[in-house]
């Protein structure tokens, strides 16, 4: 975070939020290789497991409707779409 031009104390860690528990599980708490289908996760899962593990990142469990990031890869009606556009534009109700 520090090379990204961010200050972090040294008690604070960054946050990565995370709206799929599965993923979670799997990637963070289980380990590779748990689902014989999972093994093409190893790359990526080694990379975030070595930041949990070295008490890098936080990884954090938010609700789909409070993902922010949901707004540009997710279809977005109604109440959703009026409220992202609004945290967009500063205004976060």
């Amino acid at each position: 975070m520090n090379e990204l031009g961010y200050s972090v104390s040294v008690g604070q860690l960054p946050i990565m939020y995370q709206d799929n528990r599965s993923a979670m599980q799997l990637l963070a708490e289980r380990g590779p290789g748990v689902v014989s289908r999972s093994r093409h996760f190893q790359v990526r899962y080694f990379y975030v497991k070595e930041f949990i593990d070295n008490n890098a990142i936080q990884l954090v469990h938010i609700p789909t409707e409070q993902m922010h990031a949901n707004f540009m890869t997710k279809p977005n009606q109604g109440k959703f779409f009026r409220m992202r556009v609004w945290f967009l534009l500063g205004d976060d109700i």
